[in-house]
């Protein structure tokens, strides 16, 4: 082998053999110059938005119902019986506003502003005397009534459409996942500072 060439690197990627020095793969068309694999992933991620789309929209359709079955679940719920410090119109209120604006709040929203929706939630809830883990398994109840109700609506055909829609609740489970992170901190804050 001449000086200063590497020799092809092969391995796998999620279509077969790749070779990542040419380029050039068993789905390669090289007289188009464009992978076969590419077409499909750019059908599939137009498809996918749809797909997004779609799940989205039934979601912040039935926001009213989403948002009601969801008191009924908390209301009936030992593991946050104090809850019933927060108003019942304000729960409902928050678990509504999540549910109609989920779009905005898993696509648009930065980790800022949900540090300081969620911080303010913790604070607001550390003042009106609800315990964390109420608060935490409230936001917990909040995204399970979500999968839950995926479950019983959404029925999808074809494979592409389901790993689409797992794609869709990974960013929504990374949501709550910093939902809960910043209302437990923004709990724990407002504890420290009344005990000052």
């Amino acid at each position: 082998m001449a000086v200063g060439k590497s020799a092809p690197v092969r391995g796998l990627t999620a279509f077969g053999p790749f070779d990542r020095l040419s380029g050039f793969g068993p789905d390669w068309n090289r007289g188009t110059g464009v992978r076969k694999s590419d077409r499909v992933w750019e059908a599939a991620a137009q498809e996918g938005t749809m797909i997004a789309g779609k799940l989205v929209h039934l979601i912040e359709k039935h926001s009213d119902e989403l948002a009601h079955g969801l008191m009924e679940r908390l209301l009936s719920c030992e593991r946050v019986a104090d809850l019933h410090r927060v108003p019942r119109e304000e729960l409902q209120q928050r678990a509504y506003e999540v549910y109609r604006h989920l779009s905005d709040y898993v696509m648009t929203t930065t980790e800022s502003e949900i540090e300081r929706s969620y911080t303010a939630i913790g604070a607001r809830r550390a003042a009106q005397g609800v315990a964390m883990s109420s608060l935490l398994y409230a936001i917990i109840a909040v995204k399970e009534h979500l999968w839950d109700f995926l479950r019983h609506e959404s029925v999808w055909d074809q494979a592409h459409e389901l790993f689409q829609e797992r794609e869709l609740l990974q960013v929504v489970d990374r949501y709550f996942d910093r939902a809960l992170y910043f209302a437990a901190r923004g709990y724990e804050q407002a504890t420290k500072a009344r005990a000052n």
